[in-house]
């Protein structure tokens, strides 16, 4: 199941939800979509394969998440782990902004995801000018 949340202009950053439980990728998605443009997916492979704007951030479940290859189009990873503390394979993704532990709070949802836009947006990206820096 794909849900897309869509924006005038394509403005909103793009947040990507992989969860293979359904009712938290709802709960997670309907928290975000106010403030966000949101793509949801069931497994990590169908969020590799969606065309579209690439999301600067990703909330993904540990257990979804392969032993190699963890990149998603560059973005920052939010872990949704069954606790607070440390989840599973979480220092084999250098681009991990947090984990978000269960039971979520929409506060702490929005929290997240909030500070890890703020550090994807915060690195320089690659210009198709030789020596130039561009932020978003």
């Amino acid at each position: 199941m794909t849900s897309r949340t869509h924006s005038p202009g394509g403005t909103r950053p793009v947040v990507y939800v992989v969860e293979s439980d359904e009712v938290m990728r709802s709960a997670l998605s309907f928290i975000l979509r106010d403030a966000y443009d949101i793509h949801a997916y069931a497994c990590l492979e169908q969020a590799r394969t969606a065309v579209g704007r690439a999301p600067e951030v990703v909330l993904l479940e540990p257990r979804l998440m392969p032993l190699a290859d963890t990149d998603v189009a560059g973005a920052r990873i939010v872990l949704t782990a069954e606790t607070g503390g440390p989840a599973p394979g979480a220092g084999r993704l250098p681009k991990t902004a947090g984990v978000l532990g269960r039971p979520i709070t929409a506060d702490d949802v929005r929290g997240k995801v909030a500070a890890a836009i703020g550090e994807a947006r915060a690195r320089p990206r690659l210009s198709i000018v030789p020596g130039e820096a561009t932020r978003p």
